[in-house]
């Protein structure tokens, strides 16, 4: 029995010393228990690696800063009146601008949306059946759309609607209804492209005959 006890002694004495052993191979000391490593122990040797995380592996992506672009766009409509309209009716125009600026986004860069929508409304006096009036619509803008550097696709549609409606109505838009509604005419689109380089003026005409 006594052999045993210092056998195992001896043995919880080497187990010791070999723990130290290991612990002395360790490449880096362990830190406090706040402090985080990340790796793993060999277990043939007892040496602890350490591994960095790997963060060029899935880089985050960097938002996109928009650039203003402002700018304003004059539509001109040339009228033709061939309707017999009622004496002092009122001939509305109205252009509506769409833009969109969209990017797909890359390995660097995360993906960017936006759009835009802008009504103009101008009215002219139809001026009598036979006659051809001008109205016309302005429509200032400002806009934040993804760099050119990106190589996005920014751009703009225009459309329109002219409308003839009857004296009895307030020549205001806001009472434009189906009441004193005598003609109507409109466009799917007058011009579309790129949304051009801050500060330009787009001018855009408009044939119409009512």
């Amino acid at each position: 029995m006594r052999i045993l006890q210092t056998a195992a002694i001896a043995f919880a004495g080497l187990a010791i010393a070999a723990s130290a052993s290991a612990f002395a191979q360790l490449p880096e000391p362990i830190g406090k228990h706040d402090d985080k490593a990340f790796g793993y122990v060999d277990l043939k040797t007892g040496i602890f690696h350490k591994m960095t995380p790997d963060v060029t592996a899935s880089p985050e992506l960097t938002p996109v800063t928009p650039a203003t672009v402002t700018g304003t766009i004059d539509v001109t409509f040339d009228v033709t009146v061939e309707s017999a309209f009622p004496s002092g009716t009122v001939i509305y125009c109205e252009a509506e601008v769409v833009a969109t600026s969209i990017f797909d986004g890359s390995t660097t860069t995360a993906p960017y949306g936006a759009g835009y929508n802008e009504i103009g409304v101008g009215h002219v006096a139809s001026g009598g059946t036979g006659k051809s009036v001008i109205c016309t619509v302005t429509i200032p803008y400002s806009w934040g759309v993804a760099p050119a550097t990106l190589k996005p696709s920014n751009t703009f549609t225009v459309t329109h609607t002219v409308t003839a409606v009857n004296p009895s109505v307030t020549s205001t838009t806001t009472t434009l209804t189906n009441t004193g509604l005598l003609r109507e005419s409109s466009s799917s689109q007058i011009q579309g492209g790129v949304i051009p380089a801050t500060g330009t003026v787009t001018k855009l005409s408009a044939y119409v005959t009512i």
